[in-house]
């Protein structure tokens, strides 16, 4: 009770939960060989703008005093200009003066980090679903893969500058466990990057009935209180939260349907009812507000 945590209950067992992420999940969506099919080239190819974001981005959550100040002015408004022109993010991942290693936690059909990699990053993914990580694998895509989560994967301690993870940790059955591991993954000057949604926002309070609960496959519902102990238990620090205006559809249908029918969900089917158009209004409000229902937390080490 101290700490806050609210929590789904009853807690399935993995094999039962397995039946809540189907072939159909969306995350599992797209057809891994559509995906890198006719890539010429995996040569690095930098989008300086990106690069330059990314290296502001680094300087505001690594540096301190005048240069850290400087740099968060200038990324205030990159942000606001990145949201309106629809870049995500989690998309702009903070870096040194170049690309380098990351790791993609629950990577699922790898959309991002494909674009990482045509960037010149060295990656990484993970994810419980084996099949699509045996469908990486044959791929032409060259990047090293695990299929059987995060305790089962093996990498050399400070292995990555970026780790990275969206709408994977309120998924977990064991975060306290899978967040030391990679910590211990992350290099000493890396940034841990998640993409969550946050419990007692004004975002989520705005239409708590449509919420982010997606039970049961969300196990925790965190606080940014919350999520701020769960990390220092991994040993890692909050250094930055960038709210995100996005993720106020994505579980509208799902949620109802599971109400209503107590069934796991097919996330394809074109009958799901969406959300109506003030849900998008009340998102943007709360990303005004500094409180929307949806963040992206950058942690240190430390």
């Amino acid at each position: 009770g101290s700490c806050r945590l609210l929590f789904t209950t009853p807690r399935l067992e993995l094999e039962a939960l397995a039946r809540y992420y189907p072939a159909t999940y969306p995350e599992y969506g797209d057809d891994v060989e559509a995906l890198t099919a006719g890539t010429a080239s995996w040569e690095p190819r930098v989008d300086p703008r990106k690069a330059f974001y990314g290296r502001s981005l680094y300087a505001e959550i690594h540096a301190s005093g005048v240069r850290r100040a400087f740099a968060t002015c200038l990324n205030a408004a990159l942000r606001t200009a990145g949201l309106v022109a629809g870049i995500h993010s989690v998309e702009l991942l903070p870096m040194k003066r170049s690309a380098g290693r990351c790791l993609h936690v629950g990577s699922g059909r790898g959309g991002r980090f494909l674009r990482f990699m045509r960037q010149g990053w060295e990656v990484a993914a993970v994810d419980v679903n084996a099949e699509l990580m045996a469908r990486w694998r044959r791929s032409p895509a060259p990047l090293t893969t695990f299929g059987e989560g995060i305790q089962a994967a093996h990498f050399q301690p400070g292995s990555f500058d970026v780790i990275f993870m969206t709408h994977v940790i309120e998924h977990l059955t064991d975060p306290v466990a899978d967040l030391q591991r990679l910590s211990d993954w992350l290099a000493p000057d890396g940034t841990f990057v998640c993409e969550l949604p946050l419990y007692g926002t004004l975002g989520w309070n705005l239409r708590s009935r449509y919420t982010y609960y997606d039970v049961p496959r969300h196990t925790m519902h965190l606080s940014a209180d919350t999520l701020a102990a769960l990390l220092r238990q991994a040993g890692l620090r909050v250094r930055r939260t960038v709210q995100v205006p996005d993720g106020w559809s994505f579980y509208y249908g799902d949620f109802k349907r599971f109400c209503l029918t107590g069934q796991p969900v097919d996330c394809r089917d074109p009958n799901i009812e969406q959300p109506p158009v003030r849900h998008r209004l009340f998102g943007w409000l709360s990303w005004l507000a500094r409180s929307s229902g949806n963040a992206c937390v950058y942690a240190v080490k430390g």
